[in-house]
């Protein structure tokens, strides 16, 4: 983490008792976190707010309110946010 703990929330509304699939609505305060492979594969579209996420030494994508995009599983992530983020998700 290179910013202070943020406040986050999440609710899987949905969970495949027969798969790890999870779907779900996640927020929280705004943060920094360094860079490093993602734990899950992720399908996330921000119902709020604008998301930063960097690759590490390369290039970086912002991501805004209404935007969907998939982080696969292991991909070297930086997640950069200055404002409330809430997202919409499907994980597994």
């Amino acid at each position: 983490m290179i910013s202070a703990l943020p406040q986050c929330r999440s609710n899987n509304l949905f969970e495949d008792t027969a798969s790890t699939l999870r779907i779900g609505v996640w927020d929280s305060t705004p943060y920094e976190r360094i860079s490093r492979p993602h734990k899950i594969h992720e399908l996330m579209n921000l119902i709020e707010g604008s998301v930063e996420l960097s690759l590490e030494n390369g290039p970086s994508l912002t991501v805004n309110t209404g935007d969907t995009v998939f982080v696969a599983q292991g991909a070297p992530c930086k997640w950069t946010s200055t404002a409330y983020v809430r997202k919409f998700y499907a994980v597994t």
